[in-house]
């Protein structure tokens, strides 16, 4: 295990000049999820009351890409909950690492390459032996996760994509903290546990150098969700979105740079 490092402060790529960078400028965009759109977060998983105030519950987010997988919770106790200035005195949905969890409405997975960036802040970090997960995808067939993790083997920050059964993940052991971060990972498409097969910026700076192996994730049941793995509080996250894209194919650096530009934004 490599030695514990603070997570760096951010260092944004230059804005693109004369056109304004969305997530749709590049190809392969399945979902995005943008909390400061208002008019896509409701509070009922049937989506007839809007989300207008602080503290409002969030029962459904639309998906902004198009695809329209919207993601949503019928049950009253387990909705997300709106800050209106929650990160970087913007607007993000928060988990409370008890029971909330958004699950996407129909079941979705990457076939191949993916790419996935995020704007996030952990409103408490992993208590001992337990994955506080950010993203899961699992099809049914294969599945992506994204975790933060304070267990013995695993890296703090991990993830994976394409897993099939069960396989090792990668990451980096950056000491977890409550600051805002951005994170973006992309995977090439080869093995799911070898570290050069992912590229990975975090807070601006390229650590692709820096990732290393961690241990293993079975794919369980069916389950894509927004902060929950499993129906077990070792795997849900007490965390802050402000903004979420996930593409099936791999980007390039560059773009990778301009996505997380747009997450920071």
């Amino acid at each position: 295990m490599n030695q514990h490092r603070h997570l760096r402060g951010n260092r944004r790529a230059p804005a693109a000049v004369g056109s304004i960078w969305t997530p749709a400028s590049v190809s392969g965009l399945q979902y995005q999820l943008d909390a400061g759109v208002l008019a896509s977060l409701h509070q009922d998983s049937a989506r007839t009351t809007a989300v207008a105030s602080d503290g409002d519950p969030v029962g459904s987010v639309a998906d902004q890409s198009g695809n329209g997988r919207y993601a949503a919770q019928a049950t009253a106790g387990a909705r997300l909950t709106y800050r209106a200035t929650g990160i970087s005195s913007k607007p993000a949905i928060e988990s409370d690492g008890v029971d909330d969890v958004l699950p996407f409405s129909v079941a979705w997975g990457l076939a191949n390459a993916a790419t996935v960036g995020i704007r996030f802040k952990a409103v408490s970090t992993p208590s001992a032996v337990s994955f506080d997960t950010l993203l899961t995808l699992d099809d049914g067939t294969r599945g992506l996760f994204l975790m933060l993790c304070n267990y013995a083997g695993y890296q703090n920050i991990s993830f994976s994509s394409k897993v099939i059964g069960t396989s090792a993940m990668v990451g980096i052991n950056d000491a977890l903290d409550t600051s805002e971060h951005t994170l973006v990972f992309s995977h090439s498409g080869g093995s799911t546990t070898d570290p050069a097969q992912y590229q990975l910026l975090l807070d601006g700076t390229n650590r692709t150098g820096d990732l290393v192996a961690s241990d293993a994730v079975a794919r369980g049941a069916t389950r894509c969700a927004i902060a929950s793995y499993a129906a077990s509080a070792l795997h849900l996250s007490n965390a802050r979105y402000r903004r979420l894209a996930v593409y099936s194919e791999a980007l390039t650096l560059a773009q990778m740079a301009s996505l997380a530009t747009w997450l920071e934004a």
